[in-house]
């Protein structure tokens, strides 16, 4: 019986006992300021990480990709129920394609769909010069104007 009462007197004596004593060190303690920029940091390279932007235009210059890329960031932060509709609606879509276009003469995949849908598939001739979206390369495919693509999962 003793021995439950030792438990409340000890916390009690080490609070006391705190309240006069300096830390023994600071050399392990951290700012606001420096917890705020390291949660920062955190958060901005998670993102960078986990941000897939669509293939760029190859005619596209200077800042563009890059200033895309921070404007999803700054979605995906500040509202990431947005970008998560938005990547359902992608992959609702990549299914579409690929039922739309599953042959066993095309070997055509949910990969090769996603790749079509986040512009992938680019296209350089005499009449045409630029990406392929999935209705440019539909009204390709149907006057005959583009072959299917013979590509891989693996050289995706």
């Amino acid at each position: 019986a003793p021995s439950r009462y030792l438990l409340p007197i000890s916390l009690f004596s080490l609070n006391a006992a705190s309240l006069n004593s300096e830390p023994p060190c600071n050399c392990n303690q951290q700012s606001v300021l420096d917890i705020i920029w390291s949660c920062a940091l955190t958060l901005f390279l998670c993102t960078w990480v986990s941000i897939h932007p669509n293939v760029p235009d190859p005619n596209e210059e200077g800042w563009k990709p890059l200033w895309r890329q921070l404007k999803i960031m700054y979605w995906s932060i500040l509202a990431p129920e947005l970008v998560l509709t938005w990547a359902f609606r992608q992959y609702m879509g990549a299914r579409m394609i690929f039922h739309q276009y599953k042959k066993p003469e095309h070997k055509w995949t949910i990969k090769h769909a996603h790749f079509l849908q986040m512009g992938g598939f680019h296209l350089q001739s005499k009449d045409y010069s630029g990406v392929l979206d999935p209705e440019k390369f539909h009204d390709f495919l149907e006057k005959h104007k583009i072959l299917f693509p013979d590509i891989t999962k693996e050289e995706i």
